[in-house]
């Protein structure tokens, strides 16, 4: 087998496939050997950075949070501004309690990412465990303006509402384009 996948790299990228629908069938256990292998191989860099964060997100799910932290670290050190590597560190230091860093790492996903709806969700969390409502809003408005589509707006009007934000303003950010149904 390594030797085909020294022939045949793109056969690493099937192995990341094949673990995700193990996952997707159930699988845990099959999916970790694939993880654990592809992060372990050396073989393509992307590709174990792919196997560590889907690697965090099964651990994090099993509430191995020390385990989850390591492989996210793993990938910010190598790409600092990964969306979803911070993401998931928002959502640990969260978990927490670490307010602050997570509303960094949100922040710092939505640089990379704007569109990042698990970002702005995990930022109003942090935002509301903080206490400073205004801070929240008038920062949650100005994501708000940057919404590409009816849909962005709605899911983000849809977060706030469950987040307690009920007065944060979209409607000023909508264009002719993007107005809602």
């Amino acid at each position: 087998v390594p030797a085909l996948m020294q022939r045949y790299p793109g056969l690493l990228r099937l192995d990341l496939l094949q673990a995700r629908l193990q996952l997707a069938a159930g699988d845990r256990p099959a999916a970790l050997a694939i993880l654990n292998r592809l992060t372990e191989a050396g073989d393509d860099p992307g590709v174990a950075i792919e196997a560590r964060k889907l690697l965090a997100g099964i651990l994090m799910d099993q509430g191995d949070v020390a385990a989850a932290k390591r492989h996210i670290a793993v990938v910010l050190a190598q790409r600092p501004s990964d969306a979803d590597a911070l993401i998931a560190r928002a959502a640990l230091t969260l978990a927490a309690g670490d307010t602050e860093a997570a509303i960094r790492d949100a922040e710092a996903a939505l640089a990379a990412r704007p569109e990042a709806v698990k970002a702005i969700e995990l930022l109003a969390r942090a935002f509301v465990r903080s206490g400073d409502r205004a801070a929240a809003i008038d920062r949650l408005e100005r994501i708000c303006a940057a919404a590409l589509s009816a849909e962005d707006v709605q899911q983000i009007r849809q977060l706030f509402e469950a987040r307690g934000l009920e007065e944060v303003n979209c409607t000023p950010f909508e264009t002719s384009e993007n107005q809602l149904p």
